[in-house]
């Protein structure tokens, strides 16, 4: 048998000395006040045990709590920048619909307009000559339009021209 790893003859040479330096007379004394310090040793580390314990429940408490409030702004905070995501990507998608210039031309363009095809190729002789003809005469339309001028007619109302203010930084 062994405690703290002093043996049976280690222990009873330990006795013997203590015998011979302190008494026989004075033995039970201090076997006694070697008890006393082992009882408070003991009630020592009991209290400070008991101590750790609770600084210790009292921080896992704190923590507990942490963890909680810190899971809900994580919640809160992901519920926000979600809205916020959703609301940059409609506008990215608004702004490259906006931009989208072939889209653009397909929607607003008028509905007297003919779509130019590249892939067509050349116009027939004939689309040509009547294309050529319509040119013609819309020149010849012009001509006379500018021969009809009708001389300008006055403006009815014309404003009044208010004087120039001038500033103190008009002048140089």
């Amino acid at each position: 048998m062994q405690a703290f790893g002093i043996g049976l003859p280690e222990l009873f040479l330990i006795m013997v000395l203590t015998v011979i330096v302190v008494g026989p007379e004075k033995l039970p004394e201090v076997a006694g006040q070697i008890a006393r310090w082992i009882r408070q040793a003991r009630q020592f580390a009991t209290l400070a045990t008991h101590d750790f314990s609770e600084v210790i429940s009292e921080l896992e408490k704190e923590a507990g709590t942490s963890r909680d409030d810190l899971r809900e702004i994580a919640s809160l905070l992901g519920g926000t920048t979600e809205s916020i995501t959703r609301e940059l990507t409609g506008a990215a998608n608004d702004a490259r619909d906006a931009t989208d210039l072939a889209r653009l031309d397909r929607e607003i363009s008028p509905p007297n307009v003919v779509p130019f095809d590249q892939s067509a190729g050349r116009l027939t002789p004939a689309e040509t000559e009547a294309t050529a003809s319509h040119e013609d005469e819309m020149a010849a339309e012009a001509e006379a339009e500018a021969g009809e001028e009708e001389p300008k007619e006055e403006d009815w109302y014309k404003p009044a021209r208010l004087p120039r203010r001038h500033d103190s930084s008009d002048a140089v």
